[in-house]
């Protein structure tokens, strides 16, 4: 089209052209729900990695959920520093910039990604209650750190410079969900190789044979007298000969033998209570903090049922 036909389609006072919204200023309220689809979206996108990562660290439960939470922040990391947007902003037009409208770098996204463990809180109520309190500029905890925001995607974008942060970040999370998760999982206890505490160990896997046979709830003195059934078992066992089933069957005894004694204690009181309920509430702990440091000698011993493993 000729320039004049331009100039003749124009109205004195009236720009060709819309001026675009300063993102510095814009009102960013109507995309509350947008961004909140988006984050279920994402969400959803994790559900396939984590069944996944179930079956294949089957028995590590830490680790699990430490690599979820490490894939999850890749993820969103790697998404928006390539793109500005993850699969669930794109979905719903949205993408991830500075607070002047420019792409945001790897180190102002990394410090937006690691702020989403805080924004996630409680459903991502910290970071809703984060985007409220901002006003019209609708800034959860992570932008306010990385000075960034979440807008419309309704002009050119181009990323930020390449950094090696893309990999680099990445990689620690989840050799650090890898390395935290193996030590604060349950380690497997692996039976013992002596042929007499083996046979202690039947034992106690005869005794959770027996509790699980319950029906209905357990009563307290139901369980007590499971545990002195095992405790007696265990004594009428023919004398050890190594000196390896000497020594464990007499730590297994005394521990027995202080459970027991706790337990007794805590029937006791409970009869001589104005209250033997409430008694038994308030004093059951005193007994599971006595088995719990007995399990972890029975772990050490290689006895797997008598640490209730």
């Amino acid at each position: 089209m000729p320039a004049e036909s331009y100039a003749a389609a124009a109205v004195p006072g009236v720009p060709l052209f819309a001026p675009q919204i300063d993102p510095m200023t814009e009102n960013r309220r109507h995309l509350d729900w947008r961004r909140i689809r988006a984050t279920r979206i994402d969400g959803l996108l994790m559900v396939p990695a984590a069944i996944a990562l179930l079956l294949l660290f089957h028995g590590h439960p830490v680790t699990v959920w430490f690599l979820v939470m490490a894939i999850n922040l890749s993820y969103h990391f790697v998404m928006e520093t390539a793109c500005g947007q993850t699969f669930g902003k794109r979905w719903k037009n949205l993408r991830v910039v500075k607070r002047d409208g420019g792409p945001a770098g790897a180190s102002a996204i990394a410090a937006r990604t690691v702020f989403r463990i805080i924004d996630a809180q409680f459903i991502y109520l910290v970071g809703l209650i984060t985007m409220v309190i901002t006003g019209k500029r609708r800034q959860r905890v992570g932008d306010l750190a990385a000075g960034t925001i979440v807008r419309e995607d309704d002009r050119p974008w181009k990323p930020a410079p390449s950094s090696p942060l893309l990999v680099i970040y990445p990689v620690v999370w989840i050799a650090a969900a890898l390395f935290f998760g193996s030590q604060l999982d349950p380690k497997p206890v692996t039976l013992t190789n002596d042929a007499y505490m083996q046979q202690v160990d039947r034992v106690c896997e005869q005794r959770m044979f027996a509790e699980a046979s319950l029906t209905g709830n357990a009563s307290f003195l139901q369980l007590q007298q499971i545990s002195l059934q095992e405790t007696q078992a265990i004594k009428n066992l023919p004398p050890p000969v190594t000196p390896e089933a000497v020594y464990g069957r007499k730590v297994v005894l005394k521990w027995k033998r202080k459970i027991d004694k706790t337990a007794a204690q805590i029937v006791a009181d409970a009869r001589t209570s104005n209250n033997p309920r409430t008694t038994l509430e308030n004093e059951t702990p005193r007994l599971i903090d006595v088995m719990k440091q007995a399990e972890a000698r029975m772990a050490a011993l290689g006895l797997p049922h008598c640490a209730r493993l």
